[in-house]
């Protein structure tokens, strides 16, 4: 995407910029929401988001804030989170050692409940 493919989103939105207020150091080669200056004024600069996506609904989901993720970094996301799941579970059962033979392992204490007297 370039800074000609921003000013015709722009105006296609019905905000009437040029190519020359746009500032972007380099075209924009990934999707999502990307934050570009333009140049209203010499000395007044506005803040836009582009957002660029593969269709209308990818671009509302950017818009609301979500995020995409490539399919490898999907793959690694999940096997970082099940690894993760994995060292939690084993910590939990090291935690939970069975006594050491020749020590009385302790009791719960249970409380019983006194018969109800009869009337």
């Amino acid at each position: 995407m370039t800074s000609r493919d921003i000013a015709d989103g722009a105006v296609a939105a019905g905000v009437n910029i040029e190519r020359g207020q746009v500032e972007l150091d380099k075209p924009i080669k990934t999707l999502g929401a990307h934050k570009i200056k333009i140049h209203l004024h010499p000395e007044v600069t506005v803040d836009i988001t582009a957002v660029v996506a593969r269709s209308p609904d990818e671009a509302e989901f950017l818009a609301k804030g979500g995020k995409l993720v490539a399919e490898t970094e999907r793959a690694q996301l999940e096997a970082a989170e099940a690894a993760q799941r994995a060292a939690e579970q084993a910590a939990a059962l090291f935690e939970a050692k069975p006594p050491v033979e020749g020590e009385a392992a302790e009791a719960p204490a249970v409380a019983e409940e006194a018969p109800a007297e009869k009337k």
